[in-house]
């Protein structure tokens, strides 16, 4: 989506960039500041530009209005998984609010189920604890081989 505005001999640049949704908030600022600055290169007119990063298109995305924040999804995660994994064993929690929804990325050291079997049981282990959860629509087990 792109929107400007004229003041003079001046034009002002208001675009929203969808990105794929599990990009980091650092790429997506990368990206935001490479479109910034190619208008401001290739455009003469243009003197500013304000680029906004979109996870999901804003016209037909479900709003987050009302989700749960951090905290919230935290104690539910860390709750559901008492009797799963040890909490000090989840080294990473990385939420993505997506279509009114909560999908959630747990990075666990692979220390903590080495071979693929047991790797399978635990990812399994947490699908089930995870269950039913209200407003998680999603997790997924990322095993880090170098966390410990």
């Amino acid at each position: 989506m792109l929107r400007t505005r004229r003041m003079g001999g001046q034009a002002f640049v208001d675009v929203h960039v969808q990105v794929a949704p599990t990009l980091s908030v650092s790429e997506g600022h990368q990206i935001a500041d490479v479109a910034r600055a190619r208008l401001l290169e290739q455009v003469d007119e243009v003197t500013d530009v304000t680029v906004h990063i979109d996870p999901e298109d804003d016209e037909q995305a479900i709003l987050n209005w009302g989700s749960p924040g951090r905290r919230e999804i935290l104690d539910q995660i860390y709750e559901r998984l008492a009797n799963v994994i040890d909490r000090e064993q989840i080294r990473e929690v990385t939420l993505h609010y997506l279509t009114g929804r909560v999908d959630v990325d747990l990075v666990i050291p692979l220390s903590s189920a080495p071979d693929p079997r047991s790797a399978d049981v635990l990812s399994q282990q947490v699908q089930s604890a995870m269950e039913g959860a209200p407003r998680i629509s999603a997790v997924r087990v990322l095993l880090d081989p170098y966390a410990r």
